[in-house]
């Protein structure tokens, strides 16, 4: 699944982290990728997690995080400075549900597209996101397959 999960910004741009949406989102999809037929499932995307409890909700439903180190050295958003007014954070992730030794594992992503700018037709240079991108693979090895 690919994921946009509701922004804390609302109206003027105002933060509004004390959103219940974000979890009822997650936990939709969650609720998906268990399905009966599922072996492996990828949420992907925008978690818009800046809260303590966004970041530990992944893991209350059951998802694994791809990214294993530290939060502030992989901080895929405010690099470019476009909403000054928040922290860098770690929004974007990879997260996973794996039911069993099916011969799915996923790499750990690494960040890409840092610095990316284009030049517009007015000749200056703008971000092309707020975002840096999330790069992993998806490995998929001989043997077990699911039921």
């Amino acid at each position: 699944a690919n994921v946009h999960l509701e922004s804390p910004l609302f109206g003027e741009r105002k933060p509004n982290y004390e959103s219940t949406k974000r979890p009822a989102q997650l936990r939709s999809v969650v609720r998906e990728l268990n399905a009966a037929g599922i072996a492996f499932g990828l949420v992907c995307g925008d978690m818009n997690a800046f809260r303590s409890e966004d970041k530990a909700l992944p893991g209350q439903l059951g998802l694994m995080d791809a990214y294993q180190g530290l939060d502030d050295q992989q901080l895929t958003w405010g690099h470019s400075q476009r909403f000054g007014r928040f922290p860098s954070a770690r929004p974007d992730k990879i997260l996973f549900v794996d039911k069993g030794k099916h011969g799915f594992s996923i790499t750990e992503p690494t960040m890409i597209g840092q610095n990316l700018h284009v030049r517009t037709g007015e000749g200056r240079d703008v971000w092309v996101s707020d975002h840096h991108g999330l790069h992993a693979l998806l490995l998929v090895s001989p043997g077990e397959r699911p039921p």
